[in-house]
Order: C-alpha cells, then sequence, then structure tokens
C-alpha cells in the first residue's frame, strides 16, 4: 500500500528537517570548538546584562552538548521520516511526539525571546532610536515566526492523528 499524499509529504519534511537539523548542529559543534576554553567571566558585564549574559554564558558552555543532543534528535527525526514513508506505526507515532515537543520547544522558545528582548537596556539617549520600536518590532517578528512554525506543526498532528493515516498504518 502506498502512503497518502499527507502522509507522505509529512514524510519528506520531515527528512528534511533532519537534514537541516544535521547540518545545524554541526555548525553548532564548530562554533563550540572555536570557542575559547578561558571565556569572560559573568562578574565582567555590565549590571544592567547581567541577567541575559548569564542565559548566554550558560547556552554557550553547553552549546557543545545541545548541539550533540541536536544531532540525536535528528537522527530519529530522518529515522522516523523514512519509516514513516514505509508506513512503519512506530514512526507515525515518534514523528506525532516529536510534533508535540517541538510545539512545547516553541512556546518556550518564544517565551525566552520576548524575555530576551525585554531584558536589554534601550539606550534612551541615542538620536534618531525609537525605544518603544525597539521593544515592539522583535516581539512582531516572534509572533510572524512563531506562525511559520507552529501551523504546520498543527497541521502535521491534524494528519497523523487523522483517520486517513491511521488506516493505512493499519492495513500496511
Amino acid at each position: 500500500m502506498t502512503a497518502p499524499a499527507p502522509l507522505r509529504v509529512i514524510a519528506w519534511l520531515s527528512i528534511a528537517m533532519g537534514v537541516l537539523m544535521v547540518l545545524s548542529s554541526v555548525m553548532g559543534l564548530l562554533a563550540f570548538a572555536a570557542m575559547p576554553s578561558d571565556m569572560p567571566n559573568i562578574s565582567s558585564m555590565p549590571g544592567d546584562m547581567k541577567g541575559v549574559g548569564t542565559v548566554f554564558f550558560v547556552m554557550f558552555k553547553y552549546s557543545g552538548w545541545m548541539a550533540a543532543g541536536q544531532l540525536v534528535i535528528a537522527a530519529i527525526v530522518i529515522w522516523s521520516g523514512i519509516d514513516l514513508l514505509r508506513l512503519r506505526a512506530w514512526a507515525r507515532t515518534a514523528t506525532e511526539v516529536l510534533c508535540w515537543l517541538t510545539l512545547v520547544f516553541l512556546a518556550l522558545y518564544a517565551v525566552f525571546w520576548v524575555w530576551l528582548w525585554l531584558s536589554f537596556p534601550v539606550p534612551l539617549d541615542m538620536p534618531g532610536l525609537n525605544p518603544v520600536a525597539l521593544r515592539i518590532v522583535p516581539i512582531v517578528m516572534m509572533v510572524i515566526v512563531m506562525a511559520v512554525f507552529v501551523i504546520p506543526t498543527v497541521l502535521m498532528l491534524r494528519y497523523l492523528r487523522g483517520p486517513q493515516v491511521r488506516a493505512a498504518i493499519a492495513g500496511h
């Protein structure tokens, strides 16, 4: 039996995203390898930047582990995409779980992004700088980016949980 068209689209999107995740994690590992082992201490940052700076220092410190974890997830995404084309039941479940995890990640990332932009001090003494725009534009951009990622993920979940996909996998 051939996989229904929505399932083939989801499978190929999964494979493509997995490949992009591999490339991204390799770049992350290369960036981690290029970072000096004796990075400056958080105490050297100005007082109004310590909260945001602490987050960045922690992210940089563990970026090698994060990139390695991303490689593992990318392998699962690619593998489940391939087996989704083969109508394997585990792949449908794995892809659904990955979609739910993606939605959780996107929600947390949106909160982080907004917190990050609102935490940066706004220089009020720069001519021509609109402090309101400096706060609103990044938040609007995040809403647009979220829509670009959330809508397809929700559609994928809808099809993965639908009767057409379940029947195709059950009939295999």
